[in-house]
């Protein structure tokens, strides 16, 4: 019997090159360097190799919605699966302050920079509110939330 979508015919992963990886990196580096001085400490530093875990693990999900859904991974549910991984990995870290807190601030930071990036860019207004962002921050910081339910509130969010 043949298939149509013989599973032997797709792909198989490969990581991204390590000079791909470090621009992935090096372009985090830069969101979190423009943030005002105050949101994070002198001191802030991150573990390389889960930083690169962490962009293999985006990468394999934009190889999955093009070989599943047949379509590209938009710029925001991209940014929402980096926020995810960056919460479960912790890949950032400070002398003082706790590293689930300081991650899942990143992690805000870095979300709603590149929601109000996006929805400029579609001309529209980027829509939250003080409580919505206090109930984001929550559900970040207690992880409560899957890769999927951050990609949609990113979507709902620009509109």
């Amino acid at each position: 019997m043949t298939y149509e979508n013989d599973p032997y015919k797709f792909p198989i992963y490969k990581n991204i090159s390590q000079a791909d990886a470090n621009q992935v990196a090096a372009k985090i580096g830069e969101t979190i360097k423009r943030s005002p001085k105050c949101l994070f400490p002198a001191d802030l530093q991150c573990n390389r190799v889960v930083i690169c875990e962490i962009i293999n693990k985006v990468q394999m999900r934009k190889v999955y919605f093009r070989v599943y859904y047949g379509c590209d991974m938009s710029e925001i549910n991209e940014v929402a699966l980096y926020c995810f991984w960056i919460i479960k990995f912790v890949p950032f870290y400070a002398q003082k302050q706790s590293t689930i807190e300081l991650n899942v601030k990143i992690a805000m930071y870095i979300f709603l920079k590149t929601l109000n990036y996006c929805a400029t860019k579609q001309g529209n207004k980027l829509d939250v509110n003080e409580k919505m962002l206090k109930d984001i921050y929550y559900s970040f910081k207690n992880r409560d939330l899957s890769k999927e339910a951050i990609m949609l509130i990113a979507e709902t969010l620009t509109v």
